[in-house]
């Protein structure tokens, strides 16, 4: 599994058995005119503990007239075709643990549903964030984190080049100082449980070496708004790590050399004097910068919507038709099956049906409904009953796909990693008519983590960039004809590699590119070609995309925004998120809102909160 994405569990088979009792075959059958017996359930079915990959068996015993027919039902929801006194699952592990199981038996007398029986799965450790690389000026310290999942209690043991670091055993290891000696040295975790041990990547600490305290000798401009690029002019700003006006913090600032650096006025800066900061001492400008006011009243805002949802990041989120938004699965302090519904409203979260399947993803249909998957199925929420149906199940098991809502109503799911972490080229289409999920051919290149974007003429999908473990990042792209259900290479490629970015389509037709680790770029659907677009204010990884009502683009990252104006293609700072959310959902209400949901933490904890973006002002 690479190290830029997050690891996704794979699931082991678990059987389930309905022993029937000699009453089923109907032995007064001869006695045609006695009332039929109702179904009974003599033995109920029992808990089970199993250690992935083992199976586990629930028995049911019953007695009543023939003939008996049964339903198997996982945490209350009919498991389609486990109708049958034997039914065996498709693979499970760790997200399968606490699921409920039960099987309500009937005939024409009545109806007789078991207990829930409890499959508790014990498993190896699975990291979900592994650690990343850390810089650090000497002699400031380091911190390296992981996350982890799997049964309790985990045990943690940290080592430096290979060598167990004695004492380091927690989620996180700090370096309390460096020195030029830590160059270069390599950090990983063990984490075990009573099951096994996972490995985690491979960190890398880098050190700078400290220098002499910095000067400002001069600032161009002296005066300007919100967004104008300053000059800073002086000495010893290598290594710079924050520069302010008048104590706000400049989202976005460049040192350009040792004797120059450049910043953006952020937003919420007042008249007052520019620092920067290095790991030798911080330098203050002589004169003030005067921020000119730029916007006085209905000005651009992130507010709390004062309410606070279940912890979660890497979960799904979807509009539904009447505004509310649903929020659903993804991590928490444990992977979620919990659903809840945001009304716009009222500002306010409340609880629905719990998800059937781990949940990664979620998607609007063109009925109403909303479709969320998981790595080998999908389930749809119907906003009319307020209950999932039954799981359709992918032919091939993958996570890092994409899902694209055609406009007849079915829904493409192409490419993603499959169980071994390996991406896959091959397609899948699912028709809400028969519920199922059918072959859809196969991409030219195998990619994970790639956009898929209905173009404008509804005919076609463009299929954006991605990974795999051939050629790295990818630069490629491919339509997918939707009459003809086949792909075809764009001639063009893209100008840079792009992965884990977003793909949005513009007013004038044309789909953005922004995100990752490069910049952006504009497909033209009428010349097939990809053409440079202007370099945002600020890096944007595992940021999110949307396009607004007004033809623009609000982008973030972390807990950083700004606003892509297609016309002039020119980038406008925001004001910051109220906190940083990485791994959040970020959705566009049907007033022009954004809803801003769940994340990630700098704590490497789930945020149980949200915020709305206003364009004007938030009442």
């Amino acid at each position: 599994m690479n190290s830029h994405r997050m690891f996704s569990p794979f699931r082991y088979a678990a059987t389930l058995i309905a022993i029937v009792s000699a009453a089923q075959l109907g032995c007064k059958g001869s006695q045609a005119t006695e009332r039929p017996v109702a179904p009974s359930i003599d033995t109920e079915p029992a808990d089970q503990t199993v250690d992935a990959p083992a199976t586990a068996t629930f028995s049911v015993v019953v007695s009543g007239t023939a003939p008996l027919h049964f339903q198997w039902q996982k945490d209350g929801v009919d498991i389609p075709n486990a109708t049958s006194p034997i039914y065996t699952t498709w693979p499970s592990a760790w997200l399968d643990n606490g699921a409920k199981f039960s099987v309500v038996v009937s005939n024409l007398a009545g109806t007789a549903t078991s207990r829930s029986a409890s499959l508790s799965v014990r498993s190896v450790p699975i990291i979900t964030i592994q650690p990343n690389n850390q810089t650090a000026v000497s002699p400031a310290g380091a911190a390296f984190s992981v996350s982890a999942l799997g049964t309790q209690p985990l045990h943690y043991q940290w080592m430096r080049n290979g060598i167990a670091i004695s004492g380091a055993n927690a989620a996180t290891y700090t370096l309390p100082s460096t020195s030029l000696a830590d160059e270069g040295a390599l950090f990983s975790v063990a984490v075990s449980n009573v099951l096994g041990t996972t490995q985690s990547v491979t960190a890398s600490l880098s050190v700078i070496a400290p220098g002499p305290n910095p000067v400002i000798g001069s600032v161009s401009p002296t005066t300007g708004t919100v967004g104008t690029l300053v000059t800073l002019s002086g000495v010893a700003f290598t290594g710079a790590r924050i520069v302010e006006f008048n104590g706000k913090v400049a989202t976005s600032f460049s040192v350009r050399s040792d004797f120059l650096a450049t910043a953006r006025v952020p937003v919420g800066a007042t008249t007052g004097k520019i620092s920067i900061t290095t790991a030798n001492g911080t330098a203050v400008s002589n004169a003030d910068f005067t921020v000119d006011p730029e916007c006085s009243s209905n000005c651009p805002e992130w507010k709390l919507t004062g309410a606070n949802l279940d912890p979660r990041y890497s979960h799904g989120a979807a509009r539904l038709s009447d505004g509310r938004v649903l929020v659903t699965g993804g991590v928490g302090s444990d992977v979620l099956r919990s659903t809840e519904i945001f009304d716009p409203a009222a500002q306010s979260w409340s609880q629905a049906e719990a998800c059937p399947i781990w949940a990664r993803s979620a998607l609007s249909l063109s009925d109403g409904r909303i479709m969320a998957s998981d790595f080998r199925s999908s389930v749809v929420y119907d906003p009319a009953t307020r209950h999932w149906g039954a799981a359709s199940i992918f032919g091939t098991s993958r996570f890092e796909q994409t899902f694209t809502a055609l406009p007849d109503g079915r829904v493409l799911m192409a490419g993603g990693d499959d169980s071994h972490g390996e991406a896959v080229a091959s397609a899948e289409i699912y028709d809400p008519r028969n519920q199922t999920w059918s072959s859809a051919g196969s991409m030219s290149t195998a990619r994970s983590s790639h956009t898929a974007t209905l173009l404008p003429d509804g005919k076609s999908v463009l299929i954006a960039g991605g990974y795999n473990e051939q050629y790295g990042a990818l630069r490629s792209a491919e339509l997918y004809d939707i009459q003809s259900g086949t792909f075809s290479v764009v001639p063009n490629e893209m100008l840079s590699r792009h992965f884990s970015h977003n793909a949005v389509l513009l007013e004038n037709g044309k789909v953005l590119i922004v995100n990752g680790d490069e910049d952006p770029e504009m497909f033209d659907s009428e010349t097939s070609t990809f053409a440079r677009a202007a370099r945002p204010l600020f890096a944007s990884f595992l940021g999110q995309a949307v396009v607004l009502p007004q033809g623009t683009v609000l982008v973030t990252a972390h807990d950083l925004a700004e606003l892509y104006e297609p016309s002039t293609d020119t980038w406008k700072p925001l004001p910051n998120l109220q906190r940083a959310r990485p791994f959040a959902t970020v959705t566009l209400l049907s007033d022009g809102r954004v809803l801003a949901a769940g994340g990630l933490g700098e704590d490497i904890h789930p945020i149980g909160a949200a915020e709305i973006f206003c364009s004007t002002g938030c009442n």
